[in-house]
């Protein structure tokens, strides 16, 4: 979970001063010095020196700690509940998705996006320390984005020649910052640790009333913690089993509702993070746009066209297997969908690459009618017509592209489907979520 979405919450955390650091280490990751020692405690009372609404009941915005930082800010923070009265409600503490925000952001504005990833502004705190970095840090190579910075209490002020529309993109980033599907609630209780990814995930806190006591937390930064999940060297709970032919039916049934549960919160995001692995330069080859554009045109064309919703979530996914495999990408967005969208969509989406070649193999000195030995499948308009309408047109630069959001009422009502509901009898039927 936390590799996954960022942020964890542990619980049955002994609540004893410093704990928080034996229990890191126990664990193989790496405690890092902070400016108040191997930990700093954070309580609902003012702390002299301490000019900071940590230290007080008050709301505290979305931020990432240490954007100051002139190297890299620190990866994972740990926060450690040792107390806490609030009642529910109050003092909650929220962890929202800086990535999920920044791929809306860049969905709905690409302009403010690359203002974002290349205005560098300057963060700084009361001690002195200034980093110049813009908000998002995007990988040189496959365009990924690494990291995000956002304080608003630690500056991120624009040069004096920040280009125009640069505070409309960074409005924009707040406004993503806000929307609740982004953000995650939890409110924490004596004994747990919230654990998040400083790289990815901004923390934040509602408000709460100091008069029903005092709230206790003490926090620090590591190293390694992505290493050792991924190693599995270490384990909070041990596996259930390990093999399927020596597990009982209970751990099955546990094993399979943790799955469904999870693919419900998280299938329809993964299938649009393959879609937004194409918005690079790299799968523009020669086009005037790159291949998540085209996702995004052949989606609005859809839906402006008045298409089903399956024929619209084909539209918008049709090519994301053509990273992996070009000449058969085809049959990749077919088998991620064809649980989903009916059989007829699934078809077209299965062959039509074939189809397509009927508007430029000849080009290569290739036969461009290879689509026509399906002439008699009762498929094969649906086909044509997909090509046709949706996909060969949509390399338009200049064309109106609509934002990605338009596309989730249609996206959500295809993927809250039963799978494989238009085949109740498919052998695949109820393997591995049991639905």
């Amino acid at each position: 979970a936390l590799l996954r979405s960022g942020a964890a919450v542990v619980q049955d955390v002994d609540c004893a001063d410093g704990e928080i650091v034996a229990w890191a280490r126990r664990r193989g990751w790496i405690p890092q010095e902070t400016p108040w020692g191997p930990y700093f405690t954070v309580t609902s009372q003012p702390d002299g020196a301490k000019e900071d609404n940590a230290y007080s009941s008050a709301a505290i915005d979305p931020h990432t700690d240490g954007p100051y930082t002139e190297s890299v800010p620190p990866r994972w923070q740990l926060l450690h509940c040792l107390e806490s009265h609030s009642s529910p409600g109050n003092g909650e503490s929220l962890a929202v998705d800086g990535f999920a925000a920044v791929a809306w952001v860049r969905d709905q504005d690409r302009a403010a996006y690359d203002l974002l990833a290349r205005v560098p502004v300057r963060w700084e705190n009361q001690n002195g320390s200034v980093a110049i970095h813009p908000h998002i840090t995007i990988c040189p190579d496959s365009g990924a984005v690494l990291s995000v910075r956002y304080s608003s209490k630690s500056g991120g002020y624009a040069p004096p020649d920040a280009p125009n529309g640069f505070f409309a993109a960074k409005r924009l980033f707040y406004r993503a910052l806000q929307r609740p599907e982004f953000t995650r609630r939890h409110q924490l209780l004596a004994g747990e640790v919230l654990i998040v990814d400083n790289w990815r995930v901004l923390h934040a806190r509602t408000a709460f009333d100091p008069r029903e006591g005092v709230r206790k937390l003490q926090g620090l930064y590591v190293d390694g913690i992505a290493r050792i999940v991924r190693s599995g060297e270490r384990r909070d709970r041990p596996p259930s089993y390990r093999s399927l032919a020596t597990a009982s039916r209970a751990q099955i049934v546990e094993s399979v509702e943790q799955y469904s549960a999870d693919w419900k919160r998280n299938g329809l995001r993964r299938a649009l993070d393959l879609l937004r692995l194409q918005d690079t330069d790299a799968t523009m080859l020669g086009a005037g746009i790159n291949l998540y554009q085209h996702g995004l045109q052949a989606a609005s064309r859809a839906l402006r066209g008045s298409a089903r919703d399956d024929v619209i979530v084909a539209a918008l996914l049709h090519d994301v297997g053509e990273l992996m495999s070009p000449s058969n990408h085809g049959e990749v967005a077919a088998g991620i969908l064809r649980p989903y969208v009916d059989l007829e969509t699934a078809w077209v989406l299965e062959h039509h690459e074939v189809f397509q070649g009927a508007y430029y193999l000849h080009h290569l000195d290739m036969a461009n009618d290879k689509h026509k030995r399906w002439e008699s499948h009762p498929f094969y308009p649906a086909c044509l017509e997909f090509c046709a309408k949706y996909d060969a047109p949509s390399f338009d630069c200049d064309y109106d592209v609509l934002p990605l959001d338009a596309f989730l009422p249609a996206l959500k009502r295809v993927f809250a489907r039963k799978p494989w509901w238009h085949s109740p009898q498919h052998p695949k039927a109820g393997t591995v979520l049991g639905d």
